[in-house]
């Protein structure tokens, strides 16, 4: 599966600085005081259905706490050393006290994190308190979902045997299930929800982090999943001539979701206005 962003809030249970400080220091070059650190935690992702007709197993959320132990929390999914902000120095899998969207258990993979607190974090912190940033996505690596169905790789919106996600089949609903990570590598802060109960970033377990390219081995792409693996792997937030860059992704992205009827009809088209501007505008 591509990558995809969802979302999440904060969690209602608040982090002690003070009794997590040998937690903390672990992740830390010198010792730090409770009064030089924020502390936050977070609902990191969950194992109800969300709106792309996916969902983590229990197992796959057991297998997330060691990997996001660590790890780093930066804003809007921005892979640089100046968007970072926070680091997680504890998670785990705690139960949610109620049933989920699937009629299960409710479990949630909850992370506790810490920040400085200086001149240049004020703001953030202050826009956690007040409850203005607290959307949280999460990037990690994993195999293709599963069809929850027949077990077999879930594609864009259908395994190989033809079970449409979001769909019952005998009376049990086909999901997309992610049940082994591969690796966890980011959470951000984001503005826009996308996910009813977990927010989450899902990708190949064959992603290149570092270049943002993902190589799936999955071969049920259709045109969609190609136009949305455009989109999702584009750096051109980073890049100079960013209108110009995004027009062409844009364009490209309408191009893949053309039928192949239509892209040959046009591309015979343009084939013809071309050589008519050649024959005549000399």
């Amino acid at each position: 599966m591509e990558k995809i962003m969802k979302t999440m809030g904060f969690s209602l249970k608040s982090a002690d600085a003070a009794a997590d400080m040998e937690l903390i220091n672990k992740h830390t070059l010198e010792e730090l005081q409770p009064e030089q650190v924020f502390c936050f935690s977070v609902i990191l992702c969950d194992n109800q259905r969300d709106r792309d007709d996916e969902c983590f197993s229990d197992a796959c959320l057991e297998a997330f706490a060691p990997l996001f132990r660590g790890v780093t929390g930066i804003y809007d999914h921005r892979w640089s050393a100046e968007k970072q902000f926070s680091r997680l120095y504890h998670v785990e899998v705690e139960d949610g006290g109620k049933t989920n969207n699937l009629g299960k258990p409710l479990k949630n993979l909850v992370g506790r994190a810490y920040m400085l607190v200086n001149d240049a974090t004020k703001h953030t912190i202050e826009a956690i308190k007040g409850g203005i940033l607290k959307e949280v996505s999460i990037g990690f690596g994993a195999e293709t979902p599963l069809c929850t169905i027949c077990k077999t790789p879930m594609g864009w919106r259908k395994c190989a045997n033809d079970h449409a996600k979001g769909k019952e089949y005998d009376g049990v609903l086909c999901l997309g299930e992610f049940r082994k990570p591969a690796d966890a590598y980011e959470f951000s802060l984001v503005a826009i929800p996308s996910q009813y109960g977990a927010g989450v970033t899902k990708c190949c377990g064959k992603c290149e982090s570092d270049k943002r390219k993902h190589d799936c081995e999955n071969k049920q792409r259709d045109p969609m999943a190609e136009a949305y693996i455009a989109f999702s792997t584009a750096d051109a937030v980073d890049c100079d001539g960013y209108a110009e860059k995004g027009n062409a992704l844009i364009a490209q992205v309408n191009q893949l979701l053309l039928s192949a009827e239509e892209c040959d009809a046009r591309a015979k088209i343009i084939a013809e206005n071309r050589a008519y501007l050649e024959k005549y505008a000399k």
